[in-house]
């Protein structure tokens, strides 16, 4: 029964040292980064302000900056200006 211990710690040791050394060598990859210019001139302009209307027709303004290529675009609502 002792050799059944010996035998189990040192296998969770050997495990433990790999998952240390994956979760190291991981921690060394370079993050993947983006960059944004800022938007100009932007505005939105709702075709109703019901907060119950159906159908409302949102249209957004903006200038972005020259030789720009823009890949994706989210726009958020806030409640207040």
């Amino acid at each position: 029964m002792q050799n059944f211990h010996k035998h189990t710690y040192s296998f969770i040791n050997r495990w433990s040292i790999r998952l240390a050394l994956v979760l190291v060598g991981l921690s060394l990859l370079p993050l993947s980064s983006a960059q944004a210019s800022q938007i100009t001139g932007r505005s939105l302009t709702l075709s109703s302000s019901l907060s119950a209307a159906t159908s409302t027709t949102h249209t957004y303004k903006f200038t972005v900056p020259s030789a720009t290529v823009i890949k994706s675009v989210r726009f958020r609502y806030c409640t207040t200006a």
